[in-house]
């Protein structure tokens, strides 16, 4: 046992100069392993789509059934869009089936029950039965880098 507890007082100056120092070319090996794993990060990051989806209910406001820009008072679930953007696509969901539609404009002003007027043009018109009543809806960003999500939550 001592013997090996000995054998790096035996070694010469030269020896133990050389097992005590990293290797020169270790240090540079690590910075450039660590930049290209960042710069795939961010890479990813860039070419990944990012989609945000809201939910919630809505209720189409009274009017004339058949048209295609309809007026509608948004309540959202959990987190809200702070504004709309251009390629917003809202779908009502309904038992008649689904209806798709571009979303116009979203008022961020909210009412007493925290909901929002918007406007929708619509893809087909929609029956006279779903005006006035509460329907749930799905209302989806369109796809962006998730880059650019990071970056806007940095703000």
């Amino acid at each position: 046992m001592e013997e090996k507890k000995n054998t790096t007082e035996m070694r010469s100056e030269k020896v133990r100069n050389i097992v005590g120092q990293m290797p020169r070319r270790l240090i540079p090996a690590a910075l450039s392993v660590i930049a290209a794993v960042l710069l795939l990060c961010g890479g990813i990051a860039y070419f990944l789509p990012y989609k945000e989806v809201y939910a919630g209910t809505a209720v189409l406001s009274a009017g004339e059934g058949g048209r295609s820009v309809a007026p509608l008072k948004l309540r959202f679930l959990e987190k809200r869009p702070s504004e709309a953007m251009e390629g917003m696509s809202l779908t009502l969901l309904t038992p008649e089936g689904d209806f798709s539609g571009e979303l116009l404009t979203l008022e961020s002003r909210r009412d007493t029950l925290g909901r929002q007027s918007a406007s929708v043009a619509f893809d087909a018109p929609l029956p006279e039965a779903l005006y006035g009543t509460e329907t749930a809806f799905t209302l989806s960003t369109p796809p962006r880098p998730l880059l650019y999500r990071i970056l806007k939550a940095k703000r």
